[in-house]
């Protein structure tokens, strides 16, 4: 593997030269590249066409290709074909005598890294092959830390540069060899579960089920018979016995991912759970012992819903034992690139398209991104990018077409003109709404909980519109 080192803005080999492979059937342009190439220390090989070409990398490996566009035998844009999803294949560079526009887009299409035209410019051939072995290294180096990654904390999705999730998954590392209760908190998106996951995966339990629940998915009336269970016969429709995900999850982990919709009642039977470490399904008469690690996950205050008398206090202090708070991706600004190069490498697989690099605008963007979705936005942006387009780098035009700075305002484009009727309609929905909100919670003295049953809505979804509406609980 090439070592490179910056230097005044430019990269230089150290300790061990960078081996290129120069594909072209003009001998005269062979000659002189190899002449270009080695005069800036790197090693160069030589090949007369695109089967000579396959032929060299088979046996040899090559930090980047230099490639002819037209040969006889078989020409470059083939080649390109041939390699472009082998992950382990390195960037090619296009080279052509005829500056057709036409072959510059079918190499860029293919997955060219860049084109370059005869006759040559040698710091224009110089620059181009510095910024391709820039990129092969930071590949690599991305490559290298996702396998450490996966070995240290069992996922490699879970990619750890920034301080702020050092500092995360120290606590994780440190929790998953005990049995001890952990109540994970972050925004949505965050990768609250991946961290969950990783506490399992490193535990006593890894050989168990890891069974995760949404708590806030499934409707009150069913939670508790999903949660736990029942008995033939509890009610109409329970033709057979049918054991619940604490029993499912017996010898392993069982995640009760956004804990805070729990209904209150739940919450006591919870407690009981957590206490007894038995359950007692649905219409039963007798309680079930159970051996499994609880691991729970909020999005929400549970302090503020403990205040507000949506959430058991008592509960709350059972499961607050090790508190892990994942930090929102805009607080991690270190992970971003390794994000991306970890997503275009997954979709690129999985859609067969061999997606590589980050152009320079486009990383300073997502750099300064704000990320309100966090990494399960960035992971569904680079989803997007890789499904619509070619194979290639990453590109800023790219990025804006798929992004948004909120919702329905694409970023770098026109916003559509509002109409103003619509918006005069949407204000007066909004006042109505916001002061049936009011009027709810002054006649439940505040409590969340009833005053959502009466508006006939979620208590999530009258969480969400007290947001909205700026209304403060009491």
């Amino acid at each position: 593997m090439p070592i490179l080192t910056q230097c005044k803005g430019a990269y230089q080999v150290t300790n061990e030269s960078c081996r290129l492979l120069v594909i072209d059937d003009d001998p005269w342009v062979r000659k002189y590249l190899t002449e270009v190439l080695e005069s800036a220390g790197h090693q160069v090989d030589t090949a007369a066409d695109g089967l000579e070409g396959l032929e060299r990398l088979s046996h040899f490996e090559y930090d980047l290709v230099l490639s002819d566009v037209r040969m006889a035998r078989m020409d470059g844009l083939e080649f390109l074909r041939r390699v472009r999803d082998n992950p382990d294949t390195p960037d090619v560079i296009m080279i052509s005598g005829y500056a057709t526009v036409d072959d510059a887009v079918a190499s860029i299409k293919e997955g060219a890294l860049d084109y370059l035209t005869k006759p040559f410019e040698q710091d224009r051939v110089l620059n181009a092959v510095r910024l391709g072995l820039d990129r092969r290294r930071l590949e690599r180096e991305v490559r290298t830390l996702r396998a450490q990654m996966f070995a240290a904390h069992g996922d490699e999705r879970l990619i750890v540069v920034s301080p702020a999730m050092q500092r995360t998954m120290a606590v994780v590392d440190a929790v998953a060899q005990t049995n001890t209760m952990v109540l994970i908190e972050g925004a949505s998106g965050t990768g609250k579960e991946i961290i969950a996951r990783s506490i399992h995966r490193q535990s006593q339990r890894t050989a168990g089920p890891f069974v995760p629940v949404n708590c806030g998915a499934l409707p009150e009336s069913l939670l508790e018979s999903e949660l736990f269970g029942y008995e033939k016969g509890a009610f109409t429709g329970a033709t057979q016995t049918k054991v619940g995900l604490f029993e499912s999850a017996n010898g392993g982990s069982l995640l009760l991912d956004e804990i805070g919709e729990l209904p209150l009642n739940l919450q006591a039977t919870l407690l009981r759970v957590l206490q007894e470490s038995e359950i007692r399904r649905v219409g039963g008469t007798r309680n079930h012992p159970i051996d499994v690690r609880i691991i729970v996950a909020t999005n929400r205050d549970l302090g503020q819903m403990v205040a507000d008398g949506d959430f058991r206090e008592d509960l709350y202090y059972r499961l607050r034992v090790v508190p892990i708070q994942v930090p929102a991706l805009r607080d991690r600004p270190e992970d971003i690139i390794p994000l991306v190069s970890h997503f275009m490498d997954v979709f690129g697989r999985r859609l067969g398209k061999a997606f590589h690099g980050i152009d320079e605008d486009a990383a300073r963007y997502l750099m300064r991104h704000e990320w309100r979705g966090n990494v399960r936005e960035l992971e569904n942006l680079i989803h997007g990018i890789v499904a619509l387009y070619p194979p290639g780098s990453l590109s800023l035009s790219q990025i804006q077409t798929l992004s948004t700075n909120g919702p329905g305002q694409p970023v770098g484009g026109q916003s559509p003109q509002p109409d103003p009727t619509a918006a005069t309609l949407a204000r007066g929905r909004g006042e109505a709404e916001r002061t049936a909100i009011l009027a709810a919670l002054g006649e439940h003295d505040g409590h969340q909980g009833r005053a959502a049953a009466s508006l006939g809505i979620s208590r999530t979804s009258l969480w969400r519109k007290m947001k909205k509406y700026q209304i403060g609980s009491r």
